[in-house]
């Protein structure tokens, strides 16, 4: 046992004569001890004697904060929340290092001057198993690609909890086909609560760690306090902080190279019980542009605890038609290894809303009729189920779509498409082997949907001519729709307005539940007022509503 914790290079306090729990009084020396048993735990090598030690600073500190008259004690050393902190991050330190089941579950911890009965919070063993790794949030930082840094203040040390090296990949039944390179995070909040000391007895205590998106204050000592916690610092972890641009590049022009990372992918192990929130993102865009909405989100009491984001990545240089299917065979698979018996919601920006409408309607043979006129029938009877066209224009609506969210999307089109310099750029694609293969012996070519020569293009799909674009336009969706449109603030006809890229004629949908026009340009998920509608259908989903 420690006799004697260095608290300065000037000061030495002798822990013999430190009184037990429940008799001292909150003075500035029995912080100054767990001041110095913060120090002293950092330094121990013994995992259980620096357990003991962070214990007992956390321990002071907490007597003098929570279980008094909620006054904070300051002085030169810090303060008694610094320290409660200090000592959590020691004792997350040992957990990490250690592993949770080293921690005694009920036994007694030996600290330098008494003992504690240390237990683990509700759900806590599950959270430290998913999640092994940890970091402070005050370590990370968060960079440019944020907005803001939405954190609260209050009880209790925020966590970046993690899961880098896929620590249960190996117990799952099937491949985590769901996981980015980034890993899996979270934010978690860890507290360290105790019991009112009994004479001659190991104090209780409970160390926790919390979802601050599912409890947002507690009550300590007949007292409502916050819930500390650090929103963003998790995500700024899953999203790579640069390179985006170049990624979405890459993704359009090189395709075929990016064929083996389209899936859908979460932030954070998915949870059967919160209701997926799919974000499919347009044209030269990847899942970057979806941080901030994000991040604005996952804070917002009652949707970060109720809903967990999946982001859909693929090249979107091939036909939205083509991409649909690619997103509807992920969304199959999604189900079928997590269940989600309570639905999805589908949120799309741009070209992403075409892909996203294809999994809530039921096509039948309109689009296909449309494509090939006279011939329908006869290539019906000859072009097998399987076939790639076949099953891009032909789906049926997922009953599990709770509700769909399009932004700026170009249901007929957009004339930027049909503009020489992008006819042009098409022309640098190096399309996929498999799509220039099929193409090549399709018996589509001789009904003369396809052209063998030219392989169609995002460009071709997104032209208000599209067959494609033009056979889907009249369906409904089975789901309810909601549209939010830009029009760029600018006087005149709202039938004449566009974003710059879409107008409104094809952006609006006859059989939305609801449409808002906000004053943005195509960049409308980054507008006040489309993160405020996104929030209201949300919470509006997760009650019910319609």
């Amino acid at each position: 046992m420690l006799l004697a914790l260095v608290i300065s290079s000037c000061q030495t306090v002798d822990l013999a004569s430190l009184p037990p729990a429940g008799e001292r009084d909150p003075d500035r020396s029995s912080l100054r001890v767990a001041q110095g048993a913060v120090r002293a735990a950092s330094r121990e090598s013994d995992p259980g004697k620096a357990a003991g030690l962070a214990l007992l600073a956390a321990e002071i500190a907490w007597d003098l904060d929570w279980r008094r008259d909620g006054s904070v004690l300051s002085h030169e050393c810090g303060r008694a929340e610094r320290v409660y902190n200090d000592a959590l991050i020691q004792l997350m330190e040992i957990v990490a290092d250690e592993g949770v089941f080293a921690l005694p579950a009920g036994g007694v911890v030996e600290g330098p001057r008494d003992s504690y009965r240390l237990r683990l919070g509700e759900n806590t063993h599950r959270a430290l198993a998913l999640y092994p790794g940890y970091r402070p949030s005050s370590e990370v930082r968060v960079g440019s690609g944020f907005d803001r840094r939405i954190t609260r203040e209050g009880m209790g040390l925020p966590l970046v909890a993690f899961d880098r090296d896929g620590f249960l990949q190996s117990l799952l039944v099937k491949p985590d086909t769901f996981r980015r390179a980034e890993g899996y995070s979270m934010p978690l909040t860890a507290l360290l609560t105790f019991e009112s000391p009994v004479g001659g007895e190991p104090r209780n205590a409970t160390l926790s760690v919390v979802d601050p998106r599912q409890v947002e204050e507690l009550i300590v000592e007949g007292r409502s306090v916050p819930l500390a916690a650090d929103f963003t610092a998790p995500l700024a972890t899953s999203f790579p902080r640069f390179g985006a641009t170049r990624s979405a590049l890459r993704a359009a022009f090189r395709p075929a190279g990016w064929l083996s990372r389209t899936d859908l992918y979460a932030l954070e192990h998915p949870d059967d019980e919160r209701i997926p929130l799919v974000l499919v993102h347009g044209l030269f865009s990847t899942p970057d542009m979806w941080k901030n909405l994000i991040n604005e989100l996952n804070a917002e009491p009652g949707i970060g605890g109720r809903y967990q984001f999946y982001s859909f990545t693929y090249p979107t240089s091939l036909p939205p038609s083509f991409s649909g299917t690619l997103l509807r065979d992920s969304l199959d698979e999604l189900r079928e290894v997590h269940g989600f018996s309570d639905g999805y919601v589908l949120l799309g920006h741009s070209m992403g809303g075409i892909l996203i409408r294809t999994k809530a309607t039921n096509s039948g043979r309109h689009i296909w009729d449309y494509f090939l006129g006279d011939n329908a029938d006869k290539a019906w009877e000859s072009v097998p189920e399987d076939d790639i066209f076949r099953r891009s224009v032909v789906f049926e609506a997922d009953p599990a779509v709770r509700r769909l969210v399009f932004v700026a999307v170009p249901h007929r089109g957009s004339p930027v498409a049909t503009r020489a310099p992008v006819r042009f750029l098409t022309r640098l694609i190096r399309f996929p082997v498999e799509l220039t293969g099929y193409v090549a012996s399709s018996p589509l070519v001789a009904f003369g949907v396809m052209d063998e020569r030219r392989l169609p293009s995002s460009a071709d799909g997104l032209s208000p001519s599209s067959h494609f674009l033009q056979g889907l336009a009249p369906l409904p969706t089975e789901a309810p729709a909601h549209s939010i449109i830009g029009n760029r603030g600018l006087p005149g006809p709202l039938e004449e307005s566009s974003d710059g890229i879409v107008p409104y004629w094809s952006s609006h949908l006859p059989f939305a539940v609801s449409e808002l026009v906000v004053p943005s340009d195509h960049s409308a998920t980054e507008h006040p007022a489309t993160l405020e509608e996104i929030k209201r259908l949300l919470l509006q989903d997760a009650e019910g509503g319609q």
